[in-house]
């Protein structure tokens, strides 16, 4: 029996996955002086001054800044190659004298390859419309979808009513071959169907 699982071990042992540098995905308890005069310059500093986190700042876009109190919370968008990444968000939290308190992060590190062919924003709405048997409406939005370090795609994020002001649906379609990558609700809590 410990032959086998040995043996098992050494077989599975050479296809093991390279280890990722991939940033924290939450750093608490932080009292950190930082330089600026607004709560995103602070926060940007403080990223430019933490390596070990493993942030490039020049792929963050400055999206929001909320209040509570006297304290902010500075929200980045993650970028690759100019297009957001779809739910990859860097949060850094400043108290009220703008010392970093914590971070919390979804980053992941991505490559993608350039030059790749492009089916446009109108095959990619009729790609989600036959998907869905729904109509799209509003904006067609060209993303990247990054589920993990190791796993990215540009794609365009289509919405698409199925029934009017009742369900509304987030199409995911390649935009190299215009295969449907994932369908998700709308809805910011909803589960996601993802599509092979």
């Amino acid at each position: 029996m410990v032959f086998r699982c040995l043996t098992l071990f050494l077989i599975i042992l050479p296809f093991a996955a390279p280890a990722q540098t991939v940033a924290p995905r939450a750093l608490m308890g932080l009292s950190a002086p930082t330089q600026g005069d607004t709560p995103t310059l602070r926060a940007t500093n403080f990223l430019k001054t933490r390596p070990d986190l493993a942030i490039d700042v020049a792929t963050l876009i400055p999206v929001k800044v909320t209040r509570f109190g006297a304290e902010r919370v500075v929200h980045f968008q993650q970028t690759a190659q100019g297009l957001p990444v779809e739910d990859r968000v860097v949060a850094v939290h400043l108290d009220k004298v703008g010392n970093v308190r914590s971070v919390q992060s979804d980053y992941v590190p991505i490559s993608l390859k350039k030059g790749q062919a492009d089916i446009g924003e109108s095959a990619a709405r009729v790609a989600a419309a036959a998907r869905m048997s729904g109509a799209p409406t509003g904006k067609v939005l060209k993303v990247v979808l990054a589920p993990s370090p190791n796993l990215s795609a540009v794609a365009y994020r289509v919405a698409v009513a199925k029934i009017p002001l009742v369900q509304h649906f987030y199409v995911y379609v390649a935009a190299t071959d215009g295969h449907i990558l994932m369908v998700r609700s709308a809805g910011k809590d909803m589960p996601r169907e993802v599509t092979p």
